[in-house]
Protein backbone atom coordinates (compact mmCIF):
# COMPACT_ATOMS: atom_id res chain seq x y z
CA UNK A 1 0.00 0.00 0.00
CA UNK A 2 1.87 2.98 -1.15
CA UNK A 3 1.55 6.59 -2.08
CA UNK A 4 3.70 7.52 -4.81
CA UNK A 5 4.24 11.56 -5.03
CA UNK A 6 6.30 14.02 -7.35
CA UNK A 7 5.57 16.70 -9.29
CA UNK A 8 3.71 17.50 -12.61
CA UNK A 9 6.28 15.30 -15.30
CA UNK A 10 8.47 14.09 -12.71
CA UNK A 11 7.89 10.28 -14.13
CA UNK A 12 4.93 8.45 -11.82
CA UNK A 13 3.26 7.30 -14.99
CA UNK A 14 6.73 5.50 -16.43
CA UNK A 15 7.06 4.35 -12.88
CA UNK A 16 3.25 2.68 -12.67
CA UNK A 17 3.90 1.57 -16.15
CA UNK A 18 6.81 -1.05 -15.03
CA UNK A 19 5.47 -1.81 -12.11
CA UNK A 20 1.81 -3.01 -14.27
CA UNK A 21 4.48 -5.23 -16.62
CA UNK A 22 5.94 -6.45 -13.56
CA UNK A 23 2.73 -7.69 -12.52
CA UNK A 24 1.81 -8.88 -15.38
CA UNK A 25 5.23 -10.89 -15.85
CA UNK A 26 3.76 -13.00 -12.57
CA UNK A 27 0.69 -14.18 -14.12
CA UNK A 28 -1.55 -11.08 -12.71
CA UNK A 29 -3.42 -8.34 -14.54
CA UNK A 30 -2.77 -4.64 -13.26
CA UNK A 31 -5.22 -1.83 -13.53
CA UNK A 32 -4.63 1.62 -14.20
CA UNK A 33 -7.25 4.32 -13.03
CA UNK A 34 -7.41 7.95 -13.98
CA UNK A 35 -10.00 10.85 -12.89
CA UNK A 36 -10.85 11.95 -16.77
CA UNK A 37 -11.53 10.26 -19.84
CA UNK A 38 -8.86 12.05 -21.74
CA UNK A 39 -5.66 11.51 -19.40
CA UNK A 40 -7.00 7.84 -19.48
CA UNK A 41 -6.95 7.35 -23.12
CA UNK A 42 -3.16 9.34 -22.74
CA UNK A 43 -2.51 6.22 -20.32
CA UNK A 44 -3.80 3.86 -22.55
CA UNK A 45 -1.77 5.10 -25.52
CA UNK A 46 1.39 5.27 -23.56
CA UNK A 47 1.03 1.77 -22.29
CA UNK A 48 0.23 0.30 -26.09
CA UNK A 49 3.31 2.19 -27.23
CA UNK A 50 5.82 1.14 -24.76
CA UNK A 51 4.53 -3.01 -24.36
CA UNK A 52 3.80 -3.79 -28.20
CA UNK A 53 6.20 -6.09 -28.38
CA UNK A 54 6.21 -7.68 -25.20
CA UNK A 55 2.79 -9.78 -25.39
CA UNK A 56 1.51 -7.79 -22.94
CA UNK A 57 -2.73 -6.84 -24.03
CA UNK A 58 -3.80 -3.92 -22.80
CA UNK A 59 -7.35 -2.40 -23.07
CA UNK A 60 -9.61 0.78 -22.71
CA UNK A 61 -12.76 1.04 -20.79
CA UNK A 62 -14.96 4.01 -20.05
CA UNK A 63 -18.37 5.12 -19.30
CA UNK A 64 -18.92 6.51 -22.69
CA UNK A 65 -18.76 3.22 -24.91
CA UNK A 66 -21.76 1.64 -26.86
CA UNK A 67 -23.33 -0.80 -25.21
CA UNK A 68 -21.94 -4.04 -27.26
CA UNK A 69 -18.51 -2.62 -27.27
CA UNK A 70 -18.14 -2.39 -23.32
CA UNK A 71 -19.68 -6.07 -23.17
CA UNK A 72 -17.21 -7.23 -25.27
CA UNK A 73 -14.58 -5.32 -22.94
CA UNK A 74 -15.85 -6.98 -19.92
CA UNK A 75 -15.87 -10.60 -20.73
CA UNK A 76 -11.96 -10.20 -22.09
CA UNK A 77 -11.08 -8.66 -19.04
CA UNK A 78 -13.43 -11.43 -17.00
CA UNK A 79 -11.63 -14.07 -18.90
CA UNK A 80 -8.43 -12.52 -18.09
CA UNK A 81 -7.29 -12.17 -22.07
CA UNK A 82 -6.44 -8.64 -21.12
CA UNK A 83 -2.98 -7.74 -19.40
CA UNK A 84 -3.75 -4.20 -18.48
CA UNK A 85 -6.89 -2.41 -17.94
CA UNK A 86 -7.27 1.33 -18.12
CA UNK A 87 -9.96 3.46 -17.52
CA UNK A 88 -11.88 6.39 -15.57
CA UNK A 89 -14.44 5.61 -12.85
CA UNK A 90 -16.13 2.78 -15.36
CA UNK A 91 -13.36 0.30 -13.76
CA UNK A 92 -15.14 0.00 -10.58
CA UNK A 93 -18.55 -0.43 -11.62
CA UNK A 94 -20.37 -3.33 -10.45
CA UNK A 95 -20.43 -5.07 -14.24
CA UNK A 96 -16.42 -5.08 -14.01
CA UNK A 97 -15.13 -8.54 -12.63
CA UNK A 98 -11.13 -9.41 -12.98
CA UNK A 99 -9.71 -13.03 -13.39
CA UNK A 100 -6.54 -12.40 -11.24
CA UNK A 101 -6.04 -8.75 -10.46
CA UNK A 102 -2.69 -7.96 -8.54
CA UNK A 103 -2.00 -4.24 -8.56
CA UNK A 104 -4.57 -1.46 -8.36
CA UNK A 105 -2.81 1.86 -9.40
CA UNK A 106 -5.15 5.37 -8.92
CA UNK A 107 -3.61 8.68 -10.76
CA UNK A 108 -4.62 11.66 -9.11
CA UNK A 109 -5.88 10.27 -6.01
CA UNK A 110 -7.02 13.31 -5.02
CA UNK A 111 -9.64 13.41 -7.16
CA UNK A 112 -10.96 10.46 -5.94
CA UNK A 113 -12.91 9.82 -2.43
CA UNK A 114 -12.14 7.22 0.09
CA UNK A 115 -15.08 4.73 -0.95
CA UNK A 116 -13.88 4.89 -4.41
CA UNK A 117 -10.53 4.14 -3.96
CA UNK A 118 -11.67 1.06 -1.58
CA UNK A 119 -14.34 -0.25 -4.14
CA UNK A 120 -11.15 -0.82 -6.46
CA UNK A 121 -8.65 -2.95 -3.97
CA UNK A 122 -12.35 -4.61 -3.02
CA UNK A 123 -11.78 -6.43 -6.31
CA UNK A 124 -9.02 -7.84 -6.33
CA UNK A 125 -7.42 -11.31 -4.38
CA UNK A 126 -6.32 -10.74 -0.81
CA UNK A 127 -2.91 -9.17 -0.63
CA UNK A 128 -3.20 -6.92 -3.91
CA UNK A 129 -1.05 -4.31 -4.31
CA UNK A 130 -2.19 -0.59 -4.09
CA UNK A 131 -0.33 2.27 -5.17
CA UNK A 132 -1.61 6.17 -5.31
CA UNK A 133 0.10 8.58 -7.49
CA UNK A 134 0.20 12.25 -7.05
CA UNK A 135 1.23 15.90 -7.09
CA UNK A 136 -0.41 16.95 -3.95
CA UNK A 137 -1.57 13.89 -1.73
CA UNK A 138 -4.69 14.40 0.06
CA UNK A 139 -4.13 15.67 3.57
CA UNK A 140 -6.09 12.20 4.99
CA UNK A 141 -3.06 9.99 2.10
CA UNK A 142 -0.41 12.60 3.83
CA UNK A 143 -1.35 11.45 7.62
CA UNK A 144 -1.67 8.08 6.83
CA UNK A 145 2.16 7.82 5.79
CA UNK A 146 2.79 10.14 8.73
CA UNK A 147 1.13 9.07 11.51
CA UNK A 148 -0.48 5.41 10.76
CA UNK A 149 2.13 2.81 9.42
CA UNK A 150 -0.47 1.77 6.73
CA UNK A 151 1.02 3.37 3.74
CA UNK A 152 4.31 3.50 2.59
CA UNK A 153 5.65 6.90 0.72
CA UNK A 154 8.37 7.01 -2.25
CA UNK A 155 9.10 10.45 -3.63
CA UNK A 156 10.56 11.47 -6.95
CA UNK A 157 12.62 14.29 -6.54
CA UNK A 158 14.57 14.51 -9.66
CA UNK A 159 13.07 16.13 -12.91
CA UNK A 160 13.54 16.03 -16.70
CA UNK A 161 16.54 17.66 -17.46
CA UNK A 162 16.30 21.74 -18.79
CA UNK A 163 12.79 22.02 -17.05
CA UNK A 164 12.74 25.28 -15.05
CA UNK A 165 10.14 26.45 -12.29
CA UNK A 166 7.08 28.26 -12.79
CA UNK A 167 7.46 31.82 -11.32
CA UNK A 168 4.30 32.32 -9.74
CA UNK A 169 2.39 35.81 -8.88
CA UNK A 170 -0.81 37.28 -8.06
CA UNK A 171 -2.62 39.73 -10.13
CA UNK A 172 -5.73 42.15 -9.05
CA UNK A 173 -6.51 43.12 -12.71
CA UNK A 174 -7.43 41.00 -15.68
CA UNK A 175 -6.07 43.74 -17.99
CA UNK A 176 -2.31 42.87 -16.29
CA UNK A 177 -2.66 39.29 -16.95
CA UNK A 178 -3.81 39.55 -20.65
CA UNK A 179 -1.46 42.07 -21.28
CA UNK A 180 1.73 39.40 -19.97
CA UNK A 181 0.01 37.07 -21.79
CA UNK A 182 0.22 39.35 -25.52
CA UNK A 183 3.95 39.29 -24.96
CA UNK A 184 4.11 35.48 -24.60
CA UNK A 185 2.41 34.85 -27.93
CA UNK A 186 4.27 37.53 -29.38
CA UNK A 187 7.31 35.35 -28.62
CA UNK A 188 5.14 32.20 -30.57
CA UNK A 189 3.95 30.83 -27.06
CA UNK A 190 0.83 29.32 -25.93
CA UNK A 191 -1.68 30.23 -22.47
CA UNK A 192 -4.41 29.03 -21.04
CA UNK A 193 -6.84 30.95 -18.73
CA UNK A 194 -8.79 28.81 -16.19
CA UNK A 195 -12.02 29.73 -14.69
CA UNK A 196 -14.23 28.79 -11.65
CA UNK A 197 -17.48 28.68 -13.64
CA UNK A 198 -18.48 27.89 -17.07
CA UNK A 199 -21.62 30.05 -17.29
CA UNK A 200 -21.79 33.71 -16.09
CA UNK A 201 -23.46 34.66 -13.20
CA UNK A 202 -26.47 36.91 -13.99
CA UNK A 203 -26.69 38.13 -9.99
CA UNK A 204 -22.94 39.25 -9.98
CA UNK A 205 -23.15 43.32 -10.50
CA UNK A 206 -20.06 43.53 -8.35
CA UNK A 207 -17.05 43.81 -9.77
CA UNK A 208 -15.13 42.98 -6.78
CA UNK A 209 -16.38 40.19 -5.90
CA UNK A 210 -17.19 38.83 -9.54
CA UNK A 211 -16.89 35.23 -10.54
CA UNK A 212 -15.20 35.02 -13.89
CA UNK A 213 -16.83 32.31 -16.21
CA UNK A 214 -15.72 30.23 -19.32
CA UNK A 215 -18.18 31.97 -21.59
CA UNK A 216 -17.29 35.97 -20.17
CA UNK A 217 -13.33 34.86 -20.38
CA UNK A 218 -13.25 33.68 -23.75
CA UNK A 219 -15.20 37.24 -24.70
CA UNK A 220 -12.64 39.14 -22.98
CA UNK A 221 -9.47 37.12 -24.51
CA UNK A 222 -10.62 37.82 -27.95
CA UNK A 223 -11.13 41.31 -27.21
CA UNK A 224 -7.37 41.68 -25.56
CA UNK A 225 -5.72 39.49 -27.27
CA UNK A 226 -6.98 40.64 -30.77
CA UNK A 227 -3.51 43.03 -31.37
CA UNK A 228 -1.58 39.89 -31.02
CA UNK A 229 -3.75 37.59 -33.37
CA UNK A 230 -4.50 35.26 -30.95
CA UNK A 231 -6.74 32.42 -31.93
CA UNK A 232 -8.58 31.75 -28.61
CA UNK A 233 -10.83 28.62 -27.87
CA UNK A 234 -12.83 27.30 -25.16
CA UNK A 235 -13.13 23.91 -23.31
CA UNK A 236 -15.77 23.06 -20.71
CA UNK A 237 -16.88 19.70 -18.52
CA UNK A 238 -20.02 19.80 -20.28
CA UNK A 239 -18.83 18.98 -23.74
CA UNK A 240 -19.00 15.63 -25.39
CA UNK A 241 -15.37 13.80 -24.79
CA UNK A 242 -14.94 14.10 -28.92
CA UNK A 243 -15.45 17.73 -28.53
CA UNK A 244 -13.18 18.02 -26.08
CA UNK A 245 -10.73 15.85 -27.49
CA UNK A 246 -10.69 17.59 -30.58
CA UNK A 247 -10.06 21.21 -29.26
CA UNK A 248 -7.40 20.09 -26.74
CA UNK A 249 -5.79 18.50 -30.06
CA UNK A 250 -6.39 21.25 -31.89
CA UNK A 251 -4.50 23.33 -29.57
CA UNK A 252 -1.46 21.07 -29.11
CA UNK A 253 -0.48 21.87 -33.03
CA UNK A 254 -0.63 25.30 -32.06
CA UNK A 255 -3.95 25.95 -34.43
CA UNK A 256 -5.20 27.85 -31.19
CA UNK A 257 -2.65 30.33 -29.11
CA UNK A 258 -5.05 30.48 -26.00
CA UNK A 259 -7.49 27.86 -24.23
CA UNK A 260 -9.88 28.99 -22.33
CA UNK A 261 -11.13 26.68 -19.94
CA UNK A 262 -12.87 24.95 -16.43
CA UNK A 263 -11.12 22.59 -14.27
CA UNK A 264 -11.33 20.05 -17.03
CA UNK A 265 -7.36 20.64 -18.31
CA UNK A 266 -6.44 19.95 -14.62
CA UNK A 267 -4.66 16.71 -15.69
CA UNK A 268 -3.79 14.81 -18.97
CA UNK A 269 -3.17 17.61 -20.92
CA UNK A 270 0.45 18.15 -22.50
CA UNK A 271 1.50 21.35 -24.75
CA UNK A 272 5.18 21.94 -23.81
CA UNK A 273 4.55 25.08 -25.93
CA UNK A 274 2.32 26.55 -23.62
CA UNK A 275 4.37 29.15 -21.14
CA UNK A 276 1.31 31.20 -19.17
CA UNK A 277 -1.47 30.27 -16.80
CA UNK A 278 -3.67 32.37 -15.55
CA UNK A 279 -6.43 31.33 -13.35
CA UNK A 280 -9.52 33.31 -12.86
CA UNK A 281 -10.62 33.86 -8.90
CA UNK A 282 -7.80 31.95 -7.40
CA UNK A 283 -8.86 31.83 -4.46
CA UNK A 284 -11.84 29.52 -5.15
CA UNK A 285 -9.60 26.56 -5.90
CA UNK A 286 -7.89 24.31 -3.27
CA UNK A 287 -4.21 24.22 -2.57
CA UNK A 288 -4.02 21.02 -4.74
CA UNK A 289 -6.51 22.02 -7.66
CA UNK A 290 -3.93 25.07 -8.26
CA UNK A 291 -0.65 23.26 -8.18
CA UNK A 292 -2.16 20.57 -10.76
CA UNK A 293 -3.25 24.02 -12.66
CA UNK A 294 -0.06 25.29 -12.70
CA UNK A 295 1.57 22.09 -14.01
CA UNK A 296 0.17 22.56 -17.09
CA UNK A 297 3.06 25.20 -17.76
CA UNK A 298 6.87 24.54 -17.59
CA UNK A 299 6.61 20.91 -19.36
CA UNK A 300 9.29 22.21 -21.57
CA UNK A 301 12.66 24.27 -21.09
CA UNK A 302 10.89 27.48 -22.08
CA UNK A 303 10.11 29.84 -18.55
CA UNK A 304 6.65 29.47 -17.89
CA UNK A 305 4.71 31.78 -15.66
CA UNK A 306 1.52 31.35 -13.30
CA UNK A 307 -0.88 33.74 -12.55
CA UNK A 308 -2.85 33.91 -9.62
CA UNK A 309 -5.87 36.45 -10.44
CA UNK A 310 -7.87 37.63 -7.17
CA UNK A 311 -8.79 40.33 -5.79
CA UNK A 312 -8.30 39.11 -2.07
CA UNK A 313 -5.26 40.12 -0.40
CA UNK A 314 -2.71 36.72 0.32
CA UNK A 315 -3.55 37.56 4.02
CA UNK A 316 -7.23 36.77 3.15
CA UNK A 317 -6.18 33.69 1.57
CA UNK A 318 -2.96 31.96 2.66
CA UNK A 319 -3.27 29.45 -0.06
CA UNK A 320 -2.00 31.75 -2.57
CA UNK A 321 1.14 32.53 -0.56
CA UNK A 322 1.88 29.50 -0.45
CA UNK A 323 1.93 28.76 -3.91
CA UNK A 324 4.00 32.03 -4.61
CA UNK A 325 6.02 30.92 -2.25
CA UNK A 326 7.11 27.11 -3.30
CA UNK A 327 6.69 24.97 -6.89
CA UNK A 328 7.28 21.77 -4.27
CA UNK A 329 4.04 20.15 -4.48
CA UNK A 330 5.31 17.82 -0.87
CA UNK A 331 5.54 20.93 0.64
CA UNK A 332 2.65 22.04 -1.04
CA UNK A 333 0.77 19.21 0.46
CA UNK A 334 2.37 19.40 4.04
CA UNK A 335 0.73 23.06 3.93
CA UNK A 336 -2.72 21.83 2.66
CA UNK A 337 -2.35 19.58 5.85
CA UNK A 338 -1.51 22.13 8.03
CA UNK A 339 -4.50 24.19 6.67
CA UNK A 340 -7.27 21.54 6.17
CA UNK A 341 -6.75 18.95 9.03
CA UNK A 342 -5.08 15.66 8.89
CA UNK A 343 -9.32 14.01 7.98
CA UNK A 344 -10.10 10.32 9.22
CA UNK A 345 -7.86 7.86 8.94
CA UNK A 346 -10.20 5.11 9.51
CA UNK A 347 -13.28 7.59 7.73
CA UNK A 348 -13.98 8.47 4.63
CA UNK A 349 -13.14 12.46 5.58
CA UNK A 350 -10.26 13.46 3.36
CA UNK A 351 -9.66 16.80 5.39
CA UNK A 352 -11.03 18.67 8.60
CA UNK A 353 -9.95 17.89 12.60
CA UNK A 354 -9.41 14.50 14.01
CA UNK A 355 -9.01 14.16 17.98
CA UNK A 356 -7.08 11.17 17.89
CA UNK A 357 -4.32 13.32 15.16
CA UNK A 358 -4.37 16.18 16.79
CA UNK A 359 -2.90 14.17 20.05
CA UNK A 360 -0.31 12.91 18.01
CA UNK A 361 0.91 16.08 16.78
CA UNK A 362 0.11 17.55 20.37
CA UNK A 363 2.04 14.62 22.06
CA UNK A 364 4.91 13.63 19.63
CA UNK A 365 7.07 11.69 21.87
CA UNK A 366 4.53 9.52 24.00
CA UNK A 367 3.02 8.90 19.96
CA UNK A 368 6.89 7.46 19.52
CA UNK A 369 7.06 5.48 22.45
CA UNK A 370 3.42 4.10 21.86
CA UNK A 371 4.61 3.36 18.43
CA UNK A 372 7.46 1.02 20.22
CA UNK A 373 5.21 -0.16 22.90
CA UNK A 374 2.76 -1.76 20.05
CA UNK A 375 5.43 -2.52 17.69
CA UNK A 376 7.11 -5.12 19.99
CA UNK A 377 3.38 -6.34 20.93
CA UNK A 378 3.06 -7.30 17.36
CA UNK A 379 6.34 -8.58 17.29
CA UNK A 380 5.56 -11.34 19.91
CA UNK A 381 1.97 -11.92 19.04
CA UNK A 382 3.77 -13.27 15.33
CA UNK A 383 6.44 -15.54 17.36
CA UNK A 384 3.99 -16.62 20.09
CA UNK A 385 1.65 -17.91 17.43
CA UNK A 386 4.26 -20.55 16.11
CA UNK A 387 3.10 -22.34 19.67
CA UNK A 388 -0.28 -22.35 19.41
CA UNK A 389 -0.23 -25.98 17.59
CA UNK A 390 0.98 -26.68 21.47
CA UNK A 391 -2.09 -26.29 22.98
CA UNK A 392 -5.46 -27.14 22.84
CA UNK A 393 -8.42 -24.62 22.14
CA UNK A 394 -9.67 -23.97 25.62
CA UNK A 395 -5.85 -22.92 26.39
CA UNK A 396 -4.82 -20.66 23.61
CA UNK A 397 -6.26 -17.63 24.95
CA UNK A 398 -4.93 -18.29 28.11
CA UNK A 399 -1.42 -18.74 27.21
CA UNK A 400 -1.46 -15.70 24.67
CA UNK A 401 -2.80 -13.26 27.19
CA UNK A 402 -0.63 -14.35 29.87
CA UNK A 403 2.65 -14.95 27.30
CA UNK A 404 1.86 -11.73 25.30
CA UNK A 405 1.59 -9.69 28.55
CA UNK A 406 4.15 -10.90 30.81
CA UNK A 407 6.97 -11.84 28.84
CA UNK A 408 10.13 -9.44 27.63
CA UNK A 409 10.37 -10.11 23.43
CA UNK A 410 13.85 -11.19 24.19
CA UNK A 411 12.56 -13.95 26.90
CA UNK A 412 10.30 -15.07 23.99
CA UNK A 413 13.10 -15.45 21.16
CA UNK A 414 15.32 -17.50 23.78
CA UNK A 415 12.43 -19.97 24.49
CA UNK A 416 11.78 -20.62 20.94
CA UNK A 417 15.39 -21.37 20.24
CA UNK A 418 14.56 -24.04 23.19
CA UNK A 419 11.45 -25.41 22.26
CA UNK A 420 12.55 -25.63 18.33
CA UNK A 421 16.01 -27.25 19.39
CA UNK A 422 13.81 -30.06 21.51
CA UNK A 423 14.03 -33.09 19.71
CA UNK A 424 10.91 -35.00 18.63
CA UNK A 425 8.53 -32.24 20.47
CA UNK A 426 5.86 -32.62 17.32
CA UNK A 427 5.76 -36.32 18.30
CA UNK A 428 4.62 -35.77 21.61
CA UNK A 429 0.55 -36.35 22.59
CA UNK A 430 -0.45 -32.47 23.24
CA UNK A 431 -0.70 -32.51 26.85
CA UNK A 432 2.77 -33.18 26.99
CA UNK A 433 3.39 -30.87 24.30
CA UNK A 434 1.28 -28.58 26.24
CA UNK A 435 3.76 -28.93 29.74
CA UNK A 436 6.54 -29.04 27.84
CA UNK A 437 6.27 -25.63 26.42
CA UNK A 438 4.93 -24.34 29.79
CA UNK A 439 7.39 -25.16 31.93
CA UNK A 440 10.10 -23.44 29.03
CA UNK A 441 8.44 -20.16 29.59
CA UNK A 442 8.03 -20.42 33.20
CA UNK A 443 12.08 -21.46 33.72
CA UNK A 444 12.92 -18.42 31.83
CA UNK A 445 10.32 -15.96 33.59
CA UNK A 446 11.00 -17.55 36.42
CA UNK A 447 14.30 -15.34 36.19
CA UNK A 448 12.40 -12.61 36.78
CA UNK A 449 10.74 -13.63 39.60
CA UNK A 450 7.48 -13.53 37.09
CA UNK A 451 4.87 -15.76 38.17
CA UNK A 452 3.69 -17.32 34.72
CA UNK A 453 0.57 -19.08 35.18
CA UNK A 454 -1.68 -20.30 32.21
CA UNK A 455 -4.61 -20.09 33.67
CA UNK A 456 -7.83 -21.41 32.08
CA UNK A 457 -9.42 -18.35 32.05
CA UNK A 458 -7.60 -14.97 31.40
Amino acid sequence: NALVQGDVGSGKTICAILLMMIVVENGYQGVLMAPTGILAKQHYEEIVRLTKDTGINSIFLSGGMKPSEKKSVLRLIESGSVDIIVGTHSVISDDVQFKKLGIVIVDEEHKFGVQQREQLKKKAEEGVHSISMSATPIPRSLAQTIYADCVDMYTIESMPAGRQPVQTATCRLPKTAFNFMGEEIKKGHQCYVVCPLITSNEDEDDNENRLYSVEDTYNMAKYYLSNVGAKVAMVTGKMKENEKAELISAFQRNEYQVLVASTVIEVGVNVPNATVIAIMNAERFGLAGLHQLRGRVGRSSLKSYCILYSTKSKEENPRLDIMCETTNGFEIAEKDLELRGTGNIVGVEQSGINEELECMLRYPKLYGELRKIIKEQEEKIRLLSFLLDNFNDGRRRSFFCTAVNLLELHEIHEALDEIRAGAGLALLPLRERSSYVSEVLQRIAGRRNVDLKLRKKA
